[in-house]
């Protein structure tokens, strides 16, 4: 479970009774990306059984806890889980019902992680919070992921003539001496600023690069020809399209053999999609054999009752608000690229992930 991402974007889960907690970005003993617990602290995450990530009661949920370089005291973490309601747990009437693994190991001084499993046999409880509390005097890490960034070591692979597909006003592939790069976005400079005006700075500070915009369908890609490109960059973009069998089907086409489809996609179980249920392949099935390229309300309805229940479906759709067609993890991708190389379509891929991170690389080389 992705504890820093919870923390730092303050998810509808998080609730503080006592002491704090904060995002980190740990270098000691090792790098990671967790948080901080305050002495005393006393940290609520609520409603955590709609998580996807816990849907199958895992024991061991990648977290591990330390003291921090700096700390003077010592300190012990403990995992409650409150089952919001205990038939299974302490009879009828009883929806308070509290499980706890015990009081952990109180830490000394700094040194190498320990692993922090948690209560995961949960009887018949319908629903359950997670509580994490700090007995100590001093603060405590808990480290949910080691750092991890699905970007780096790209550069290599987005050389020669390509598109970065959907850049906003920040794109990450540069040009270069060896890269001709066009950025395509689905409206004009002007409109989609107004639609960012957070991005507008960055934008000012590429001015020299708007040249290179073009606009155009980005599940299509119709305005480059076929084999024109060496390679398609998209940045937690793929995850917005229908129909994503086809949409890579029309990627390959722009390719030239031995080209290269890069893609950063979120891992839904660990990025602000954590409590949509996961797509599954008949859904890319049923697209692909309907030929389906628009948003159907229902998908509206479904990203507004997981992700933002605050929404209603009908303004959603009034402001074409762009929400995640797809929910994917590095795992259930692997059969959308097992499915194109069985039909010919790409050669060979590659999947760079690290657990509890929000996002993975994929890297799909097109057929000769």
């Amino acid at each position: 479970m992705n504890l820093y991402d919870i923390v730092k974007r303050r998810d509808r889960t998080l609730s503080e009774s006592e002491g704090t907690i904060e995002a980190v970005v740990g270098k000691k003993p090792r790098t990671f990306l967790g948080a901080r617990l305050s002495p005393g602290a006393r940290i609520q995450l609520k409603g955590a059984h709609e998580f996807t990530c816990l849907r199958n009661f895992p024991r061991d949920i990648g977290w591990r806890y330390f003291l921090p370089a700096d700390a003077t005291g010592s300190a012990s973490v403990r995992i409650l889980v409150r089952a919001t309601s205990a038939r299974g747990l302490g009879g009828a009437g009883d929806n308070t019902a509290q499980l706890c693994l015990g009081v952990a190991s109180p830490l000394q001084q700094p040194g190498e992680p320990t692993l922090l499993t948690w209560p995961a046999w949960l009887g018949e409880a319908d629903g359950f919070d997670i509580e994490l509390v700090n007995d100590g005097p001093s603060a405590i890490d808990i480290a949910s992921s080691p750092m991890f960034n699905p970007r780096s070591g790209l550069e290599g692979l987005l050389r020669g003539k390509g598109i970065e597909v959907g850049p906003g006003a920040n794109p990450f592939v540069m040009p270069g001496d060896d890269v001709d790069v066009q950025y395509l976005e689905a409206a004009p400079m002007t409109e989609w600023l107004s639609n960012y005006d957070h991005q507008a700075v960055i934008a000012q500070e590429k001015r020299q690069l708007w040249e290179r915009y073009i606009i155009g369908d980005a599940q299509q890609l119709d305005v480059c020809p076929d084999e024109s490109l060496d390679f398609i960059f998209s940045s937690h973009v793929f995850e917005h399209f229908v129909n994503p069998l086809a949409v890579l089907g029309n990627w390959a086409k722009k390719l030239r053999p031995g080209g290269r489809v890069v893609c950063v996609i979120p891992d839904a179980r660990y990025c602000f999609d954590l409590r949509q249920p996961l797509s599954e392949p008949s859904d890319w099935l049923e697209e692909e054999h309907t030929g389906i390229w628009t948003l159907a309300d229902a998908k509206y309805e479904k990203w507004r009752r997981y992700t933002a229940p605050y929404n209603t479906t009908e303004d959603l759709i009034r402001r074409n608000y762009s929400i995640h067609a797809h929910y994917y993890t590095s795992s259930s991708y692997v059969w959308i690229v097992d499915r194109l190389i069985s039909a010919g379509v790409f050669a060979k891929y590659f999947i760079n992930n690290s657990p509890n991170n929000k996002d993975f690389g994929v890297v799909l080389w097109r057929a000769a």
